[in-house]
């Protein structure tokens, strides 16, 4: 079978080192969306955790949602912490832990965020306090860090320099621009309004699943985006 859209050759082709089979399978489907939620981290949620304005949307992407009945995983979870666990999972017991705990890390650091930027009465009525916003970014940046660990581990694992590290700041040198990740963003999102089946529901659980099958010809794949 073929593989999916993010799938990637590392340097030097498949080469992942000591992978048993099974962890080089998980990492080749899960790849691309550990990468993507590094550039969700940067360039859409660091926006959203500096604008006030956009506090109440942080809430909402960490409410889970219930769907026929069943409880369905907050997007934070889909775009970021089930990539994280599915490699954590898979990967041999000499790294899992420490993945493990860079993830546990994580999402304490999402938590901090959402408490932080969780608007009070007073705070809707006055304006957020320096306070607030300073414990929102700080813990946005904690959040950066352990998501760089994340990506280290991986990538000794691996036995290459698969994941990329993303900066503090957006503006900085990094290998995608926010215009390209907004550009991709919109193409998804034209791709869904055409009745792209891969594209139901939240744009994160196209990179979640790995399905990324082009339903809409002229869209960019993401490995092209990502790669």
């Amino acid at each position: 079978p073929g593989r999916g859209a993010f799938a990637a050759e590392l340097p030097g082709g498949d080469d992942f080192g000591d992978l048993p089979p099974q962890s080089a399978r998980v990492f080749r489907q899960y790849r691309g969306p550990l990468q993507f939620a590094g550039d969700f981290f940067l360039f859409e949620f660091r926006e959203m955790v500096s604008d006030i304005s956009k506090w109440s949307d942080i809430e909402s992407l960490y409410q889970s949602s219930s769907a026929n009945g069943q409880g369905q995983p907050s997007a934070l979870s889909r775009l970021i912490l089930i990539p994280m666990q599915q490699i954590s999972l898979s990967f041999p017991p000499d790294v899992s832990d420490e993945l493990a705990e860079a993830k546990a890390d994580m999402e304490k650091s999402l938590q901090q965020v959402v408490k932080a930027t969780r608007m009070t009465n007073a705070a809707v009525s006055e304006g957020a306090s320096q306070g607030q916003v300073k414990d929102a970014e700080k813990a946005w940046e904690a959040g950066r860090s352990s998501l760089n660990r994340f990506y280290a581990l991986v990538n000794t694992a691996v036995g290459a320099e698969a994941m990329q590290p993303i900066p503090a700041d957006p503006s900085k040198s990094y290998v995608r621009t926010r215009q390209r990740y907004t550009q991709y963003k919109k193409g998804l999102a034209i791709c869904q309004n055409r009745g792209g089946s891969n594209l139901a529901g939240v744009w994160g659980q196209l990179m979640v699943y790995g399905t990324a099958t082009d339903p809409c010809g002229d869209m960019p794949t993401v490995e092209a985006y990502l790669f």
